[in-house]
C-alpha cells in the first residue's frame, strides 16, 4: 500500500514539470517568432524591396506615362518616353514635378524610398542644368545611403544612345 503512494505523489510531480515545461516552451516560440520569423529589416527583404522599388521606377519612367500628354496637374502614371525615346518635354516636367511635389511622385511610383535619376549625358532643359531628377538636394555624390539599389537601363536621350542610372536608397 505505501508503494502505491509514493507512485502517485511520484506522477503528480511529472505532471507539474510537462506543464512548466510546455509554458516555457510556448514562451520561447513565441519569442522565436516575434523576434526572427518576423524581422522586416532583414538585409535581404530590405535589399529585395529597394530592388522592386527601382524596377518600379524604370518601367514606369519607360513608359509614355499615363495619359500620354501628362502634365504636372494631370498626371496619373509618370512616364518620360515616346516612340522609345526620351521626351524631353516630359523629361522637363519630371524634373519640375520632383522639385515641387517631390512626395507626390513617390505615390505616382508606389514606392516608399527615396530615389534619383541621372543620365551618363547633361540634363539641360535651356534655363536649368541639372545633375539628377529625384529627391530634392540630393545628387548622386552627395547622399549616404544606408541601403542603396543602382539599375541602369540603356535609353535613347538626344537621338544618341545613353545610359539611365536609377538610385533607389535608404539614408
Amino acid at each position: 500500500m505505501e508503494l502505491s503512494k509514493l507512485t502517485n505523489k511520484s506522477a503528480q510531480v511529472w505532471g507539474m514539470d510537462l506543464v512548466i515545461a510546455t509554458f516555457i516552451f510556448s514562451i520561447a516560440l513565441t519569442f522565436f517568432y516575434f523576434y526572427t520569423l518576423n524581422d522586416r529589416n532583414s538585409p535581404k527583404e530590405t535589399i529585395e524591396s529597394l530592388a522592386l522599388q527601382g524596377k518600379s521606377i524604370s518601367d514606369s519612367l519607360l513608359s509614355a506615362g499615363f495619359p500620354e500628354d501628362w502634365t504636372e496637374s494631370n498626371v496619373v502614371e509618370i512616364g518620360i518616353e515616346t516612340s522609345g525615346k526620351i521626351n524631353e518635354t516630359k523629361l522637363e516636367q519630371f524634373y519640375n514635378l520632383t522639385q515641387n511635389d517631390y512626395e507626390k511622385t513617390k505615390r505616382l511610383f508606389n514606392i516608399k524610398s527615396d530615389y534619383i535619376v541621372f543620365f551618363d549625358k547633361e540634363i539641360d532643359f535651356g534655363f536649368v542644368k541639372a545633375d539628377s531628377i529625384g529627391k530634392p538636394g540630393s545628387n548622386r555624390t552627395n547622399i549616404k545611403p544606408k541601403n542603396l539599389i543602382k539599375v541602369e537601363r540603356i535609353v535613347i536621350y538626344r537621338d544618341l544612345p545613353a545610359k539611365m542610372t536609377i538610385y533607389v536608397f535608404e539614408e
